[in-house]
């Protein structure tokens, strides 16, 4: 709420010739645009069209609307052509010719190639895209086709907010197309956060070891400070939540914005192993210039590791 985007400009070359259609052989170009919450169950179009054509390319932006991982990327591709399945996937970013999300150098930033590549990915915003032209390998139809996505592992249950356009060659427009109206183009932001593990970008101030296995497990012989950004999320007041493990071989743990203490000394150090969760250490104005959290790490007593799991920001309401 209350976000302005700066205008972009984008400089266009357009090649064409000067010869005429054959209207008989021929077809024309174009393009569909949906967005919607799609619901529950129901599969995502991008095509559904009646008449011969083929279909030539898909960009589609992908928003989940629970925090967390971005398992609506599990959804599987699905092509009827003239009324028979022709063609099923076995994953979102497959069909972009990626993989896998939230793997490192893998489906994990945005990256563009000729034909295919990921608009973005965000963990924090459970945001992605994808697009892919179908320049060799187009699919033709005599009748009719249908072509949607999956959002979700199974029976398209996560929900989602999905914008996509679809292009095809045919020999009449779609008929009831979706126009981009200004409430469809607003964007959706969410009010959680999650930081997973395997793609924090951390910092290391000395005095300590970090490993990731099952979290970020941060070893101090004495005292060390691990710093963790909080990139992509807008700017904004948030509460502090963190996942961690108190053990045998616990450490004592602060969590600092810069030069600002969040939290005071906690103990991690226990005589059976406990997961906690959404545990609150603190509220922070996050900017620019404030997007990170630091954990001081010490050593109690022999309790040498400090296990991290997850970073949660709730965002407080102004």
């Amino acid at each position: 709420e209350g976000i302005q985007q700066s205008p972009i400009s984008v400089n266009v070359k357009v090649y064409y010739n000067s010869n005429k259609r054959n209207v008989k052989e021929e077809g024309k170009f174009y393009s569909v645009w949906r967005r919607e919450k799609t619901p529950l169950g129901i599969f995502h179009k991008f095509a559904a069209q009646k008449g011969k054509g083929h279909y030539v390319g898909t960009i589609h932006q992908a928003q989940g609307l629970r925090p967390g991982m971005t398992l609506f990327f599990e959804g599987d591709d699905s092509t009827y052509v003239d009324n028979k399945m022709r063609l099923h996937g076995t994953g979102s970013e497959d069909y972009y010719n990626g993989g896998w999300y939230a793997l490192l150098d893998r489906w994990d930033r945005g990256n563009s190639l000729p034909l295919h590549g990921c608009l973005d990915y965000s963990l924090p915003m459970a945001r992605t895209g994808g697009y892919r032209f179908f320049l060799a390998d187009k699919m033709s139809y005599e009748k009719e086709i249908y072509h949607g996505m999956e959002h979700g592992e199974v029976k398209n249950n996560f929900p989602v907010d999905y914008t996509s356009v679809g292009f095809f060659y045919a020999a009449q427009p779609l008929q009831g197309r979706e126009e981009p109206t200004a409430e469809l183009r607003t964007v959706y932001q969410p009010t959680e956060h999650i930081y997973f593990p395997q793609l924090m970008q951390l910092s290391l101030g000395g005095g300590v070891q970090v490993t990731n296995e099952r979290g970020i497990r941060m070893t101090t012989q004495h005292g060390g400070v691990v710093r963790i950004m909080l990139n992509d999320v807008p700017e904004g007041k948030y509460k502090v939540l963190i996942n961690y493990f108190e053990k045998p071989n616990g450490a004592d743990f602060q969590v600092w914005q810069r030069q600002k203490q969040l939290s005071g000394w906690i103990s991690t150090k226990k005589d059976k192993e406990v997961s906690k969760d959404r545990v609150h250490v603190g509220d922070i104005n996050l900017t620019e210039q404030t997007n990170s959290v630091t954990f001081h790490v010490r050593n109690n007593n022999g309790g040498d590791q400090f296990e991290l799991g997850l970073i949660i920001l709730e965002r407080i309401k102004e």
